[in-house]
């Protein structure tokens, strides 16, 4: 009796986990140095404007997945302090890309981690300059892109992760 009570436990408990793992997916989390390393520009700020752009795309995780619609943002950044890069930046012009949540209403499990910005939020941002002068986040193409910016400090909350003086 002892032993089918301890063999039903272990199928048990490998069932349960069998179960937890299929809810999950794994990610790539990238350390501070990482994001730093391949940055060019890497600067804390407060964005003063963010607006859509006209771009729409998609973007999937592997072949199995359903494809998200992801809409473009553009955004100004006036910068508290420059951490790498040209310590003469003034404003920044920062494009990137978000789930398009009036496109696509249904729930997202283990979803992307997309960059987002909104006005008078303190942000730490890890940068690369495209060509044409504007930036975009270091992993910018990458599903989980949303790792290259940290916030610092929320005015609609009064926790604040990172203590930062401007």
């Amino acid at each position: 009796m002892r032993t089918r009570r301890s063999l039903f436990l272990v199928g048990a408990l490998v069932a349960l986990g069998s179960m937890v793992d299929a809810w999950a997916r794994p990610v790539r989390w990238w350390t501070p140095k990482e994001l730093y390393d391949k940055a060019d520009l890497v600067v804390i700020g407060r964005p003063s404007e963010v607006a859509s752009t006209p771009f729409r795309g998609s973007i999937q995780l592997g072949e199995n997945n359903p494809k998200l619609p992801v809409r473009g943002y553009r955004a100004t950044l006036r910068p508290t302090a420059i951490v790498k890069g040209p310590e003469d930046t003034e404003d920044i012009r920062i494009e990137y890309s978000g789930l398009d949540w009036k496109s696509h209403q249904a729930p997202v499990l283990n979803g992307p981690h997309r960059i987002w910005l909104s006005e008078d939020t303190l942000f730490l941002l890890y940068l690369k300059r495209r060509d044409d002068g504007v930036y975009v986040g270091v992993l910018d193409g990458a599903f989980d892109d949303g790792q290259a910016v940290r916030i610092l400090e929320d005015p609609k909350t009064e926790a604040a992760p990172i203590s930062v003086q401007e």
